[in-house]
């Protein structure tokens, strides 16, 4: 949830000091589907529900950890492709 959330303030705050580092708009959607996986995940924990224990649900922290992986290629991809542009490479 902290990667979630953390990964939405870089894109939308507006501070000077991460210029370089800023978390690029494309993977604002999936920042998004993380936070509400893992709200899910929060809540099933804290309720054992009996229809989460089934199907997705048992594989809920899989799914969470695949978008993170996600998140981090299209993040270095993003970074990298600024660096080629900005060193003339492209």
């Amino acid at each position: 949830m902290i990667f979630g959330l953390g990964g939405l303030f870089g894109a939308y705050l507006p501070w000077y000091g991460l210029r370089d580092l800023r978390v690029p708009r494309v993977i604002v959607p999936v920042l998004l589907v993380i936070v509400m996986l893992t709200s899910l995940e929060f809540i099933h924990n804290m309720f054992e529900l009996d229809w989460s224990a089934r199907g997705i649900g048992r594989k809920s922290p899989e799914l969470i950890e695949f978008w993170i992986v996600c998140v981090g290629f299209v993040f270095c991809g993003e970074k990298w492709r600024k660096l080629r542009m900005r060193n003339g490479n492209a």
